[in-house]
């Protein structure tokens, strides 16, 4: 029997009447659903809050506070939990913490002072054992928290309690006080501790909700509004981004459009950069490489020029008034349709919205309805952090304009973005600093934005007016009713994302998806979540790259800070190629444009890069914007590095692969190839030591190594990636010029500089070589590993040709894992490729787990940290690559291997409309582990060799056996264009 006072008999001892309890219950429940941060001090001093939020939120004390605080709540366990473990999950804490269960220390991350050591927005996940929870009772949680700087407390999503089977508890309301007082660690129960204990959770089963939002297979969905901007929930089309909260008396929808950036100067390439390379590779191979080193950071790299950054359009704020009790909630983001709703009841009335961004029209489209007559009463405004001014238009119409900068500096892109709001009933107004809406139950907000960016040519800005082309637009989308806006947004998303259907087998879909993804990071398996990931990096990708549009950036589209991290730039020795790694392989090959355009784009600045340095050609180092700069810049560490380019130029080849388009091969894709052969061409040097071809001095992206006079370096010659991108470059400079009938003396060149590459090598220890020696490695767990590009991206090593380079591929993995590699986002998400392209099905997946429970933000985006979109792109590529694989065989007749890499935990499974090079579209299933059956559709004709894990025959349309498995599993066939292939096992037929 429990011995602890329930919230009854505490709020009666504390002298408090029914009427009190019940209204502090309300108000508890209240706060934690709509109060990004409750301010007001209990009378011990705590500040109630909701988590998460940082302690600057708070604003008083907490301001400018860098130190210590401490975190307490109250939670009632179940009966049910009794004598099991539980986990406690918190998505981030700034910096360190100590975090206490009914004051027994569960866990810790970082250091406090005086051996601080900061683990900023770390996800935390400690267990609690059995025993010292108390199930039937109040049981308490204080975290002690020190921040050395900046935001402090707790930053990332909502702090979970995990039980038994699929019971999860979110802490959403706390309270929080400054100061270091170790008591504070096992709080008694106090009414305020118990009212936070007892406040009951809004609803979500009201079956009006279930017609409002309904929840399907393809739909993240949560029973609380976003407290942070990594909870919002994305929508975009290509051009304009949004990020929606779900708030119920204040909601906030921010917004991107894709090239607010802002402007020059830029780096741009050093004088003597020919002359210092030269000098550099003299001094290196004359034993030099600390003093080649040094020469090249003074001469050759161009100095920063940061912040200059990507920047938010601002943010669309509605506020409304006297909504009443809220008694349900839900809100969620349908992957199929590309809409954010969001539907409670409040008052005993139904309040539904609903926003898409839609690509036909142009406009982001917000619909607000309810089934109170004349319910709805809200002010509509928008704000930016700086550099804006707002105007009203009339009586519906709202403008923000301004010029993106930074405090006066680097002057960029004039933005201009306007919206109009129409009402059924009710009526609209003009306000002081926006528009006022009154009595409507239902309105309509449309809302576009230009700039005067000219994608063609960033230096001469379009000479439109931003504010007229808004206007054009929205007038074009106010003609249509809401209900085509959005029927025809969905008819253009679903075209898209229904190419593919994926199941992987079920999960826990009754739960809000914050919490599907706690229980993964407690250690239970959701095939069901994993499916869903993969489906939302497409779902990302369409709603971040559209035809004509700006790539994807590290962030896609959705950014929220005038300083971005990283600028949002797009970083080539990586970053950028990862976003689209999957663009082919998940059918969508429009989307796979705006990156290729983008490289078409570098060419010009590529010319005088290559040219500074002495060469033909085009090149690019290792980051790019919006102004299309290919400069080496910054610290040799990773800035000496002019393959970039190179690399990026492998997606243009993949593109003609994937869809056998010869005319965009011919017009765009070999010539870009082509050029950059050329630089490498140029570029490559004979090695005096071996006689062979090399590059450099080059980095291997963002590592080092320490020479054998303890000296710790960033530069050498020939690297393996260095290497093994100019063997892709030129290999696929002589496919391309194949496939297009040219033999010329440029393809002679390509043959015998492949012919004295130097290539790869296998070290003492059995793993690839990163560098031209074998030397010692400063951070062995390094998050890049530059060293197997030939593995993937590439395809130089497979089983096939290289079996002893797969498996060096393997030691070398092994080793950097064991060294605590993997842990950012996008370099696991890398990982999940690389055991893929092994074969090894049960190792990829187990990093798919980690990267959804280390890597994975509570919106389901990648957490670098922070947070960074290419981990999203990378894992859903990976979990392609597990499913069909492509690489091998030769340009006329590609290799295509079914299930490649099947764990064992995804037993039963379909996947539907991936696509394979050779322009083949194929459909899997399998039943307990084991192959079942495929359909391939030829869209160009192609030969095939398929690969099947069962022996196997190919029949064609109509019942013909055109093929059968060889004892390799090898089946061989000529297709014609539209043939459609069954694949059986023969087993069962």
């Amino acid at each position: 029997m429990s011995t602890t006072p329930g919230i009854g008999a505490l709020c009666y001892r504390a002298g408090m009447s029914t009427l009190l309890r019940a209204w502090l219950v309300a108000a508890s429940a209240w706060l934690a659903l709509v109060a990004p941060a409750a301010r007001g001090q209990d009378a011990d001093g705590w500040t109630a809050t909701t988590a998460p939020s940082a302690w600057e939120s708070l604003g008083g004390p907490f301001q400018s506070l860098d130190g210590f605080a401490w975190y307490q709540t109250a939670v009632e366990i179940p009966e049910a939990w009794d004598s099991a473990p539980a986990v406690f999950l918190a998505a981030g804490i700034d910096d360190a913490d100590e975090t206490f269960c009914n004051g027994v220390r569960i866990g810790a991350t970082g250091a406090m002072p005086p051996n601080a050591a900061t683990a900023w927005n770390q996800a935390r996940a400690y267990t609690i054992p059995a025993g010292v929870l108390r199930p039937g009772e109040i049981n308490t949680f204080a975290i002690r928290v020190h921040d050395s700087g900046g935001a402090g407390g707790m930053t990332g999503g909502m702090p979970l309690l995990v039980g038994p089977g699929d019971d999860v508890r979110p802490l959403s309301a706390w309270r929080v006080r400054a100061g270091d007082e170790g008591p504070w660690a096992a709080p008694a129960v106090t009414p305020a501790l118990a009212t936070l204990a007892a406040a009951p959770g809004v609803g979500t089963d009201d079956p009006r909700l279930n017609r409002a939002v309904p929840i399907r297979g393809l739909t993240l969905w949560y029973d609380r509004p976003a407290g942070a901007w990594t909870e919002a929930l994305p929508i975009g089309n290509g051009r304009l981004g949004a990020m929606v909260f779900g708030s119920i008396a204040e909601e906030r929808i921010q917004l991107n459009e894709e090239t607010i950036w802002a402007g020059p100067p830029f780096p741009t390439q050093r004088e003597h950069g020919a002359e210092a390379l030269a000098e550099a590779r003299g001094l290196y191979f004359a034993g030099h490489p600390d003093k080649a080193e040094a020469l090249l950071q003074a001469e050759a790299m161009a100095p920063d020029i940061s912040p200059r950054s990507y920047q938010p359009l601002g943010d669309l704020r509605l506020r409304f008034d006297g909504l009443g009790e809220v008694t349900a909630y839900r809100r969620a983001l349908s992957l199929d349709h590309g809409i954010a709703s969001t539907a409670f009841v409040a008052g005993g009335s139904l309040y539904t919205r609903r926003v898409a961004a839609s690509y036909p029209d142009g406009v982001i489209a917000v619909q607000l309805r309810t089934d109170a007559p004349g319910g709805m009463s809200f002010a509509v405004t928008l704000d930016r952090p700086a550099d804006f001014e707002t105007e009203v238009l009339g009586e519906d119409g709202l403008a923000i304009r301004g010029r993106a900068q930074h405090d006066g500096k680097h002057p960029g892109v004039r933005y201009e973005g306007r919206l109009r709001v129409r009402v059924e009933d009710g009526a609209v107004r003009a306000a002081e600093g926006g528009l006022r809406v009154e009595g409507a139950s239902q309105a309509t907000i449309l809302l576009t934005a230009a700039t005067d960016y000219n994608i063609a040519d960033p230096f001469t800005a379009l000479e439109r007016d931003p504010g007229e082309a808004c206007q054009t637009v929205l007038e074009s989308a106010a003609a249509r009713s809401i209900r085509d806006l959005l029927a025809r947004h969905v008819r253009d998303h679903a075209g898209l994302m229904s190419r593919v259907e994926l199941d992987l087998g079920e999960g826990a879909t009754r739960l809000p998806t914050d919490q599907r993804l706690a229980l993964v990071r407690a250690g239970r398996a959701d095939p069901g979540l994993e499916a869903m990931y993969f489906q939302y990096g497409r779902y990302l990708l369409i709603a971040s790259s559209r035809a004509g549009d700006m790539p994807a950036n590290l962030q896609g589209l959705w950014n929220d800070q005038m300083e971005a991290p990283w600028n949002a730039d797009y970083h080539i020795n990586i970053n950028l190629q990862m976003n689209y790694w999957h663009a082919e392989v998940a059918n969508l090959t429009e989307c796979h444009e705006p990156m290729l355009s983008f490289i078409d784009r570098l060419r010009p600045d590529g010319r005088k890069t290559a040219r500074a340095f002495g060469f033909g050609g085009w090149a690019a180092g290792h980051v790019s914007d919006a102004w299309l700069w290919t400069a080496p810049s910054g610290q040799v560490v990773w800035g000496m590095w002019l393959v970039g380019g190179a690399w990026s130029t492998q997606h243009c080849m993949e593109h003609y692969r994937f869809t056998r388009d010869k005319e965009y091969l011919a017009a765009h894709g070999y010539p870009i190839i082509k050029e950059s052969a050329e630089f490498l061409l140029d570029y490559l040097t004979e090695d005096p030591r071996t006689g062979m071809l090399v590059g450099g001095p080059s980095t291997s992206p963002e590592n080092a190594y320490r020479d054998s006079q303890g000296r710790v370096l960033h530069a050498a010659i020939g690297t393996a990636m260095d290497q093994q991108i100019a063997w892709d470059n030129l290999t696929n400079a002589l496919e391309g010029a194949a496939a297009l009938g040219i033999e010329d003396g440029f393809t002679e060149r390509c043959r015998a500089a492949l012919e004295k590459l130097a290539p790869s090598q296998i070290g003492p220890d059995g793993r690839v070589l990163e560098w031209d020696q074998p030397y010692d490695e400063p951070e062995p767990g390094h998050r890049h590993m530059s060293h197997l590009f030939a593995l993937h991206p590439g395809h130089q090593f497979n089983f096939t040709d290289t079996p002893e380079f797969m498996a060096a591929a393997r030691k070398t993995l092994d080793a950097r894992l064991a060294k605590g590699g993997g842990h950012t986002g996008w370099s696991r998400a890398w990982i999940i490729n690389f055991f893929a392209r092994l074969h090894d099905g049960d190792t990829a997946r187990d990093h798919l787990g980690q990267l959804l429970a280390k890597s994975t933000l509570p919106n389901l985006f990648d957490n670098h940290p922070p947070f960074q979109i290419d981990g999203n792109f990378g894992g859903a590529a990976g979990i392609a690559e597990m499913l069909l694989q492509s690489h091998e065989g030769t340009p006329g007749q590609p290799l295509l291997r079914l299930l490649p890499a099947l764990p064992e935990k995804w037993q039963t499974g379909a996947v539907r409309g991936l696509r394979a090079r050779g322009a083949f579209e194929v459909d899997i299933v399998w039943n307990r582990g084991r192959f079942s059956a495929a359909e391939l559709r030829s869209l160009a004709g192609t030969n095939c060799s398929l690969w099947s894990p069962e022996p196997s025959r190919v029949f064609a349309k109509g019942g013909e056996q055109v093929a059968e498995t060889d004892g390799a599993g090898i089946a061989s066939f000529e297709t014609s264009v539209g043939g459609v292939y069954r694949v059986v096992p023969v087993a069962a037929r």
